[in-house]
């Protein structure tokens, strides 16, 4: 996965009325960006927080594949 630095700059880039990126192009690039973001806020807040449980890391799981599930107790 691209850092989300450099997929910031692309959208930045890409956003310019000049250079005229498609317009799913630019949502690719803004979904990749959302998701560069949250990949290394987690990393970082994973390695901060240490392990965790089991139900813990189930409900992040739901949370983040937007599973339906209700895993609260």
């Amino acid at each position: 996965m691209e850092t989300a630095i450099r997929l910031k700059g692309q959208l930045a880039y890409g956003s310019r009325r000049d250079v005229g990126y498609a317009p799913e192009r630019l949502a690719a690039l803004r979904r990749d960006y959302q998701a560069a973001r949250l990949a290394e806020s987690i990393r970082r807040i994973v390695q901060e927080s240490g392990p965790f449980t089991t139900e813990q890391a189930e409900e992040l799981t739901n949370i983040i594949t937007g599973s339906a599930a209700d895993t609260a107790a």
